[in-house]
C-alpha cells in the first residue's frame, strides 16, 4: 500500500467531521465543540503546553479533495488536532473554554508542523485504526497495560517495588502460580503499604538502597508468606476493599500465626536463602494439610460404582482449600459418606455409624482397627451434624478432619468393592 510519511502544516490540516467519535457534523466549529464538550480537550491541551506532543504517535491523514491550498483530513489524530488549533487561536474555542486556551496561547511554543502518515487507501487505513481503537483483538491490536504491568513500569514507588518482588518470590517459591497472580497486584500493593503488616511479615524496604528485606528466618517468612497468599487468593480476609483498620487487624491475627513468635534475624535479602544451619537444627514442625488427599484407590472404585454425584461430590471436598473453607470440607464429607452408605445399602432408618457397625467392619477387614475407625466417624458425624444445624457450633479443626479421612478412606474403598463384587 502506498503510504507517504511527511511533516504538514497544522494550517493545512482539517477535523474530521465523520470522526467516530461524535456524531457527523456539517462543520469545522461544531467539531471543536463536540471534542470539547465530550473528549477532555482541555487536559489535553494544558497537558500539550506543559510536556510537547507524545513522540510516539503519529497523525494519519487522507488528501481532503483537490484546491487552490492543499487540506488533509485528520483520521487518528483529532483530539490533539483540536487541541492545537485551540492553543494556537483560542478564538476557535467555545466561548466557556476561551479564557484557559488565552493561558495555554500564552505559555505555549508553536509548533508549526505535525509529524503525519498520508494515506491513499481507505482500506489501508481503515486496518491501522482498527489496531488502534478496537483494543487487543486477540493480540493483534494495541493491549493496555494491565495493574500489575503498570505496577512494574513505576517500579521506583516504594509500594509498587515491594508488591512485584512479594509476588515474585510467591511465584518462585510455589506459594502462587501465575494464573493466580493475575489480577492479584492492586490487593498486595495496598495491604503491603501498611507497616503493620510489613511487620508481622517481616518485611523490610530499604529507600536508600531500594532492596526489599526479610528480618525472620526463612522458615518463619515461608509460613506468614504462603499464609498471606492463601487469603488473598481467597479474598475473604484479604481483598482491596479493606480499610487500614482492617488491614491492622489482618496483621494481629498474622503474627499470631509465626511459628517462632516475634524472634527476628539479620535482615537478609529477598529471595536469599539463609546460611546452612547444622543437623541438630533441621528439626522443622511438619507441614498442615491444606487440602485432603485424593486417594487414588477410592477414585478408582468410585469410577467403578459409576455414580456421578459421589464422583464430583469427592472431588469437591478434595479440591477446597481445608483450612480456609474447614466448615465446608466438614459438611461436604459428611454428605460423601451419608450419600456413599446409602448406595451401598444403607436404609433410611440409620445413619452411616450405626450402617458401620462392629461387623460390617469385620466384613470389610477392618477388626483390628475396629475403635480407631469407629472414633473417626463418630467425629465425622457429630462434627457434620452440629456444623448443620447448630448456630454457632461448628468443626473447626482442619488437621483432626484430614486425619479421621484418611483413617476411614480405605474403609469407604472396601465398601464399594465389596458391593461390587
Amino acid at each position: 500500500m502506498k503510504r507517504e510519511e511527511k511533516l504538514i502544516s497544522v494550517n493545512s490540516l482539517i477535523l474530521d467531521l465523520k470522526n467516530p467519535r461524535h456524531e457527523e457534523v456539517a462543520s469545522q466549529s461544531e467539531a471543536i465543540k463536540l471534542l470539547c464538550d465530550s473528549e477532555d480537550v482541555v487536559r489535553l491541551a494544558r497537558d500539550i503546553v506543559n510536556n510537547g506532543l507524545n513522540p510516539l504517535d503519529r497523525f494519519a491523514v487522507m488528501e481532503a479533495g483537490r484546491g487552490r491550498t492543499k487540506k488533509y483530513t485528520v483520521k487518528e489524530g483529532n483530539r490533539r488536532l483540536c487541541a492545537l488549533k485551540l492553543i494556537r487561536d483560542p478564538e476557535l474555542a467555545p466561548s466557556e473554554l476561551r479564557s484557559k486556551f488565552d493561558k495555554f496561547s500564552d505559555a505555549w511554543s508553536p509548533i508549526a508542523k505535525l509529524p503525519c502518515v498520508v494515506f491513499t487507501d481507505e482500506q489501508d487505513l481503515d486496518l491501522w485504526l482498527q489496531r488502534r481503537h478496537h483494543g487487543s483483538a486477540e493480540g493483534v491490536g494495541q493491549k493496555a497495560w494491565n495493574a500489575e504491568q503498570k505496577a512494574r513500569h513505576s517500579g521506583s514507588d516504594g509500594r509498587n517495588k515491594i508488591a512485584q518482588a512479594f509476588l515474585d518470590y510467591a511465584v518462585q517459591t510455589g506459594f502462587l502460580s501465575e494464573e493466580q497472580r493475575k489480577g492479584k497486584i492492586t490487593t498486595v500493593q495496598r495491604f503491603l503499604g501498611n507497616k503493620m503488616l510489613r511487620n508481622a511479615l517481616g518485611l523490610i524496604y530499604s529507600k536508600e538502597d531500594r532492596v526489599i528485606r526479610r528480618d525472620r528466618d526463612k522458615s518463619s517468612f515461608d509460613s506468614l508468606a504462603k499464609r498471606f497468599v492463601e487469603d488473598f487468593i481467597d479474598g475473604t480476609k484479604v481483598n482491596s476493599r479493606k480499610r487500614s483498620d482492617d488491614i491492622a487487624e489482618y496483621a494481629q491475627d498474622l503474627r499470631s500465626h509465626s511459628p517462632d513468635g516475634e524472634n527476628r534475624v539479620e535482615p537478609v535479602e529477598l529471595g536469599v536463602d539463609d546460611k546452612p544451619k547444622s543437623r541438630k537444627d533441621k528439626k522443622r514442625r511438619p507441614k498442615r494439610p491444606t487440602k485432603l488427599p485424593y486417594d487414588d484407590d477410592l477414585h478408582e472404585q468410585l469410577e467403578k460404582l459409576g455414580n456421578y454425584k459421589l464422583r464430583t461430590l469427592y472431588y469437591s471436598i478434595c479440591d477446597i482449600h481445608l483450612v480456609t473453607h474447614v466448615l465446608l470440607v466438614t459438611v461436604g464429607l459428611w454428605s460423601f459418606i451419608e450419600s456413599l452408605t446409602a448406595v451401598v445399602g444403607k436404609d433410611d432408618n440409620k445413619d452411616f455409624v450405626a450402617f458401620l457397625s462392629k461387623q460390617k467392619l469385620n466384613s470389610l477387614g477392618f477388626k483390628q482397627k475396629y475403635r480407631a475407625v469407629k472414633d473417626a466417624l463418630d467425629r465425622l458425624q457429630s462434627g457434620g451434624n452440629s456444623t448443620k444445624h447448630h448456630q454457632s457450633a461448628g468443626s473447626f479443626n482442619p488437621e483432626q478432619l484430614a486425619s479421621d479421612y484418611e483413617v476411614i478412606a480405605p474403609v469407604l474403598t472396601a465398601l464399594i468393592e465389596q458391593h461390587l463384587a
